[in-house]
């Protein structure tokens, strides 16, 4: 459900979108950037942790939903949201708070590519959950809109930033999951290979038979496993309907366990 939403204290119009069914209520631009399906196949990569105590760190977290989620899904995360637009941290500590998730969710304004690790504690989080900005301003127009333009657009060379934050960050044997488009899958490999282990690539296709223009890549700090590539996620079925499985995952708080762990 997406409604037209006006707040006295936030400059920019926005929207008031729920996810997980009605589960979250989220307040993001109507223009610009906007969280979709995405943030949420991020959000369920944590599934498999649901009956233990975690902490979760959210880069480039945006509005928040892909943390949110995360923090619905399972009641006994506790979850760091890192961004560096202004307008979304309001966003996003709005929608802790109309969520009532504040006890265990908290917002942070990072710069990631020029702030570095500083600040954020070493060794304290069981899983770091990612979704750079995918386009290097270099190579493509960069969007009018200047929210949907940080959050589309960065270097090639600044994602090595957010694999070295989230080793800094991550305990030993803790998993990181980034969202991607294919095409970086070489970089993000790059980055990742001696910072973690246990490397896996989920290739996302929209429908079987079509080529993928998402993967996930997950990772293990200090795992000596081998790489592997995992069977495709499909999203929908050919009358264009999301498959069930995709469907629970976007219209309930039970997560999907994409990783098999």
């Amino acid at each position: 459900m997406v409604t037209e939403s006006h707040q006295p204290d936030i400059d920019i119009a926005v929207t008031d979108d729920t996810f997980l069914g009605e589960t979250l209520s989220i307040l993001q631009p109507r223009k610009g950037y906007r969280a979709g399906i995405d943030a949420v196949l991020l959000a369920s990569t944590v599934a498999a942790y649901a009956e233990q105590e975690i902490n979760v760190l959210d880069l480039g977290a945006g509005v928040g939903v892909v943390g949110l989620a995360i923090a619905a899904r399972l009641p006994r995360a506790r979850v760091v949201l890192l961004e560096k637009q202004s307008r979304l941290v309001a966003l996003a500590q709005r929608n802790v708070d109309r969520n009532a998730l504040a006890d265990r969710v908290s917002v942070e304004s990072r710069d990631i590519v020029n702030d570095g690790s500083q600040g954020v504690p070493a060794i304290t989080f069981d899983h770091a959950v990612a979704n750079p900005p995918f386009y290097d301003p270099s190579a493509v127009r960069v969007p009018p809109d200047d929210i949907k333009a940080k959050a589309h657009v960065m270097p090639a060379d600044a994602l090595e930033n957010w694999f070295r934050l989230m080793a800094h960050a991550l305990k030993p044997g803790g998993n990181m999951t980034v969202i991607h488009r294919v095409e970086a899958l070489p970089e993000l490999l790059q980055h990742a290979v001696g910072r973690f282990g246990a490397l896996e690539i989920q290739p996302v296709q929209a429908f079987a038979g079509q080529a993928g223009n998402r993967i996930m890549l997950r990772g293990t700090k200090g795992s000596r496993k081998p790489l592997r590539i995992l069977p495709s996620l499909i999203i929908h079925d050919e009358d264009r309907s999301y498959r069930p499985e995709i469907e629970r995952v976007l219209r309930s708080p039970t997560g999907l366990d994409i990783f098999g762990r």
